[in-house]
């Protein structure tokens, strides 16, 4: 999820190549793909404050909400379709970053645990706040939504002193128990999932790697964990993006539409729920690729929010536990939802571009720097080991 700039960020044109125009054509691609990250983001904050606030369109209760509930329009608010979305949107960038870079893979994984590490430990500092000022908000928001299992079950922020605080910060990427912020679950797999895809880049001979990962798609999801599986169709994508056999303009809208649709609860049902929304993903993101919502997702505010949509989903769950929750209990009666959603909406933005200015953004350039610095490294002390190795066995 946080790749897609990164991967911009390295696009070489060559010029007076026949290659600038596919170059072109894939930075605009790109930006496409930050629009769409945004969006997931979006509908990953609106997916909690729907379970918490409005449960009704998730199960459905009654005519309207369970026609809503069964239909593609439930996909606005299906936070694991989005996540899906994220893991193939990586998988589709970093093959294509980590082919570009002239780095070690080495530099490579340390520049990304430290891309990860720091946004995720200040997202765990900002919870710790959240839940140090009002820590009993929550309480409030449950005992008013006494028939919201969800709310009633899903989270409990532990009652954490700030050196336990500390000790889940420096776990960062490594750790997947995240107590006071439980949306980081998907921070392990996207580091696993970004060393798998960058060592696939380091397959001597670009021929081999689609065998590869013909070999490691059906592993990834009958044997290990399908949330692996959506990685490697993006990189799939990737791979047949650059063999030029790949991206059919008519079928974007297609792809997009039938993918909202595999999305939806009937074919949930049919296909299994974490089934469909990989398939799911995979045909939105294609159709995405392929054109489909191009102005949109490529306009301004697209970009927009794609720039803040890593801080984004990393603030907005300890905001809408204490802000958000306040703001219902306070609300008059049968306007609880409405309030939330205008108090949370531009708070999280705020916090999310806020995060991006002086967190996410510095955390990128600082990762790239120390990318080049560790492959120097790393190739000074590779070349020590090769000019000893001869000298020992002569010897």
């Amino acid at each position: 999820m946080a790749g897609v700039r990164a991967a911009r960020d390295t696009l070489q044109l060559r010029s007076g190549s026949s290659l600038i125009v596919g170059a072109i054509d894939m930075s605009e691609r790109l930006e496409r793909l930050d629009g769409l990250r945004g969006v997931a983001a979006v509908v990953v904050l609106f997916s909690h404050i729907v379970w918490a606030t409005l449960p009704a369109w998730v199960v459905g209760t009654g005519l309207w909400t369970t026609l809503v509930a069964t239909s593609p329009l439930a996909d606005l608010y299906d936070g694991k379709l989005a996540v899906s979305i994220f893991f193939v949107m990586s998988g589709f960038v970093l093959v294509r970053a980590g082919a570009s870079h002239r780095v070690g893979l080495p530099a490579l994984g340390m520049g990304r645990i430290l891309r990860l590490s720091i946004p995720i430990a200040a997202s765990i500092g900002f919870a710790f706040l959240c839940f140090s000022i009002a820590p009993h908000a929550i309480d409030g928001l449950r005992a008013a939504m006494q028939q919201n299992d969800w709310l009633q079950t899903f989270y409990d922020p532990p009652d954490l002193g700030l050196e336990d605080a500390a000790v889940s910060a420096l776990g960062g990427v490594y750790d997947y128990r995240f107590p006071l912020n439980p949306v980081l679950w998907t921070m392990r797999i996207e580091l696993l999932g970004s060393l798998v895809i960058y060592g696939l880049c380091y397959v001597p001979g670009q021929r081999f790697r689609p065998l590869i990962l013909a070999v490691l798609l059906p592993v990834s999801f009958f044997i290990v964990d399908r949330n692996y599986t959506s990685f490697l169709i993006g990189a799939a994508m990737y791979e047949a993006w650059v063999r030029r056999h790949f991206l059919v303009r008519w079928l974007a809208w297609p792809a997009l539409l039938l993918g909202l649709c595999v999305a939806s609860a009937p074919a949930r049902d049919l296909l299994g729920a974490q089934n469909a929304r990989i398939l799911a993903a995979g045909l939105i993101v294609y159709g995405v690729l392929a054109g489909a919502g191009g102005r949109a997702f490529g306009s301004r505010f697209g970009v927009f929010l794609g720039r803040i949509s890593f801080p984004l989903y990393l603030t907005h769950f300890p905001l809408l536990f204490t802000l958000g929750a306040a703001a219902y209990v306070a609300a008059p009666q049968g306007l609880g939802a409405a309030v939330t959603i205008l108090t949370v909406l531009p708070a999280s933005f705020l916090l999310a571009f806020l995060g991006a200015q002086f967190v996410d953004e510095p955390v990128v350039k600082l990762s790239h720097r120390l990318r080049g610095h560790a492959d120097a490294w790393w190739r000074w002390g590779s070349d020590r080991v090769k000019r000893r190795l001869p000298a020992r066995t002569a010897a």
